[in-house]
């Protein structure tokens, strides 16, 4: 994405200089918008420590905040209060599915992190209880 967002900057903010005027706006804002990419992209860089999901004996633990915000949050669950943890395929897409011994279910985009048999084998692994 930084990449792709240098390249979409430089040439939409040169084609903006080079045609000037008016109609010269139309490629400024593609420009504009690389440079966004890149702000974007680094502070997912910088953030990304954060952005990690944790899964060893003790439970699993889950990032719960936006880029953005100043303060990241974690979610920590324990390995006692998880009743099952499986592949869950919908409409919605490819997810998680965390079913708690409360009757929650919390549903994880942990494709973005890794493919999801995997995730299940680490959870395998772990000794987590995985249906």
């Amino acid at each position: 994405m930084i990449l792709g967002g240098c390249a979409l900057s430089v040439v939409g903010l040169g084609a903006w200089i080079y045609i000037g005027g008016y109609v010269g706006l139309i490629p400024g804002v593609f420009g504009l918008l690389g440079v966004l990419w890149v702000v974007i992209a680094s502070l997912a860089l910088a953030k990304r420590g954060h952005m990690t999901i944790v899964i060893d004996d003790a439970g699993i633990e889950l990032p719960a905040f936006a880029v953005f915000q100043r303060n990241p949050r974690r979610v920590f669950i324990r390995r006692e209060d998880i009743a099952t943890v499986s592949k869950h395929e919908s409409v919605k897409g490819r997810l998680i599915k965390i079913v708690t011994l409360d009757g929650g279910n919390l549903f994880v985009q942990a494709r973005h992190y890794c493919e999801l048999d995997d995730f299940i084998s680490h959870c395998k692994k772990h000794g987590l209880p995985v249906a």
